[in-house]
């Protein structure tokens, strides 16, 4: 099994460097696709960069597009880890013990004592951030990152 953090955080940054492919977009199911437009929201977001890498899908539903931050809060229960051992590919989620509406995720694609996220939400399209300037609580969580599907070719077109 290949891991393919690498790869995850290669489609995250490259959604930085082609934000004006993303469009904000809260529905269901998402389109997983690398042709402009791309609306999606943040949850989404972090399954699209897994998807692209060809990793497991961290909400476990073969890519369908249908999971949200709340499925990656119920199926990473096991899997939080600790600020200081975050690496890159790592999921963090912001105010776990709030309502829905309240949350956001992020993919990390640098570890330490301030990890960098790439963020795509309500505040923008796929942006640099560092964890600290996120007044919510974060979370993180470690999802496997071996290969399951095909790779989307790098660079797409």
């Amino acid at each position: 099994m290949t891991d393919v953090t690498a790869d995850i955080v290669k489609w995250a940054m490259w959604a930085v460097q082609n934000k004006k492919r993303f469009h904000y977009l809260q529905s269901r199911p998402f389109t997983y696709s690398v042709t402009a437009p791309i609306n999606i929201d943040c949850s989404g977001f972090v399954g699209w960069c897994y998807k692209q890498a060809g990793a497991f899908d961290p909400y476990q539903r073969r890519h369908t597009g249908i999971g949200y931050t709340g499925t990656l809060i119920e199926l990473g229960k096991k899997l939080i880890i600790p600020r200081l051992q975050v690496k890159p590919g790592d999921i963090v989620v912001y105010s776990v013990d709030r309502p829905t509406s309240e949350q956001h995720t992020a993919l990390v694609v640098q570890g330490g004592k301030d990890p960098l996220t790439v963020s795509m939400g309500q505040e923008g399209d796929p942006s640099l951030v560092h964890v600290s300037q996120d007044p919510r609580k974060p979370t993180f969580y470690r999802f496997p990152t071996g290969q399951a599907w095909p790779a989307t070719p790098f660079p797409p077109k």
